[in-house]
């Protein structure tokens, strides 16, 4: 019997050791630069445009405020990493970080932001007691040229152990300012057939399955087999425990979300829609999921 329980724990600790290794492979993978990109890559969105939304919007929003974090630049390109800061009327009872753009390929998540933004603007009592901190475009460049990752290569959500990335260093210092009560990262995956969301190492189970529920009430199609290294999704959300982001830090492939649930609070989440889907569509999920998880609990996040 004690042979068979030797056994038994010299191949679990074999199977551990190779989950390790595969996590800390893959994280490495996902972080490691890709080549930087040429300055004459071909334009896909126009950003002045962009501003000009952000500018009109803010203009329109009695409680609204449009300031600059810090710039990105390389080589003949240059933008601000801008910051939308939205005081509520009274007391604020909660502070809330949204960001969208951190891969520049994922434009839903920028568009929804944006279009909450404009909704602030048109209704300046709604959600009474929080305060908003939104960053729409955490990555301007890769948002122009419709690349993932920022022009030096680097994915920026990978970033956030080694800080090697002007984005990156920008958010951190943002983060280390402020004291935020629940950060919501808005991304997209291109392999994935619904909508599904991280619930990063916290125990809001409840709350993130009211979210799906009322998605899938909504008719948006909900994701059931997405893998993210060693985690599956369970019908719409990915759970991520805490060891698996200190794993990340050891591995220097942190995420942004990782990072503030490790150095701020546990009440961080990530919405991902499946990008082979129609752009309104996505950008429909994302609002319909923040308003879920803003709405559900609202009252809970101070």
């Amino acid at each position: 019997m004690r042979k068979r329980w030797v056994i038994a724990m010299i191949i679990a600790a074999v199977l551990a050791a190779v989950l390790v290794a595969g996590g800390l492979y893959g994280l490495h993978r996902v972080r490691r630069p890709h080549a930087p990109y040429p300055a004459s890559l071909k334009v896909a969105r126009d950003l002045a445009e962009f501003e000009r939304r952000l500018q009109q919007a803010v203009a329109a929003g009695p409680r609204l405020a449009l300031d600059t974090l810090g710039h990105v630049r390389y080589d003949a390109f240059e933008a601000p990493l801008w910051r939308v800061r939205r005081v509520p009327e009274g007391e604020s009872r909660a502070h809330v970080l949204l960001t969208g753009g951190v891969h520049g390929s994922e434009p839903a998540g920028v568009e929804s932001l944006v279009r909450f933004i404009e909704e602030l603007a048109q209704d300046p009592d709604a959600w009474p007691g929080i305060a908003f901190d939104i960053v729409p475009l955490a990555n301007p460049w890769g948002w122009v040229h419709n690349k993932r990752c920022n022009q030096q290569g680097y994915d920026l959500n990978r970033d956030f152990a080694s800080f090697n990335t002007q984005e990156g260093r920008i958010l951190r210092d943002l983060i280390a300012a402020n004291r935020y009560d629940l950060l919501i990262e808005h991304h997209e995956d291109s392999s994935a057939d619904g909508f599904y969301l991280y619930q990063i190492a916290n125990g809001y189970t409840a709350l993130c399955r009211d979210v799906i529920d009322d998605l899938r009430e909504r008719g948006h199609p909900i994701e059931q087999n997405t893998w993210m290294v060693c985690f599956r999704t369970r019908d719409g959300v990915l759970y991520t425990p805490l060891w698996a982001l200190r794993l990340a830090r050891a591995g220097r492939g942190l995420s942004l979300g990782n990072y503030f649930r490790l150095t701020q609070s546990d009440r961080a989440f990530l919405f991902e829609s499946p990008s082979r889907r129609p752009f309104e569509d996505r950008v429909a999920m994302q609002g319909a999921a923040r308003r879920g998880l803003l709405f559900l609990r609202g009252d809970h996040w101070h």
